[in-house]
């Protein structure tokens, strides 16, 4: 009912739910992440607020993505590092697919096997994160 700019029309109309990895900052001092679902490279813009992150660190995130900006939006989902190249094959399987469904229900199994390996601590990350 009530007009919204246009520019944060769009922000809300592209929003980015994936898997991420913190990469760094480039040699511009730009904070880079890595978006394993869609193949892309995301640099927030200069004013976004960010968690500490570590480099390497993998998490379940939503961004906003503008025309010039991206900003991480809060509630991200951590994800042990020690499972980083099984992530990468299963998101290279989805993003084949390219179907949007798919894409939800690999970020939904992800939180719950993310659920799983904190209760059961004392098992290798490997063995719970299983998509076959």
């Amino acid at each position: 009912r009530n007009p919204i700019d246009s520019e944060i029309r769009e922000l809300f109309e592209n929003i980015n739910h994936s898997v991420f990895e913190y990469v760094g900052q480039n040699y511009k001092k730009q904070i880079v992440f890595k978006d394993y679902i869609h193949d892309k490279k995301i640099i927030l813009g200069k004013d976004a607020i960010i968690p500490p992150f570590v480099e390497g660190d993998v998490f379940i995130g939503r961004f906003l993505m503008g025309k010039e900006n991206a900003f991480l939006l809060s509630g991200m989902c951590f994800l042990p590092k020690q499972i980083k190249s099984l992530l990468k094959k299963q998101a290279k399987k989805i993003r084949k697919t390219q179907n949007p469904e798919e894409e939800m229900k690999y970020l939904l199994r992800l939180e719950s096997l993310k659920t799983k390996w904190h209760r059961y601590g004392h098992v290798d990350p490997e063995k719970i994160f299983c998509f076959e």
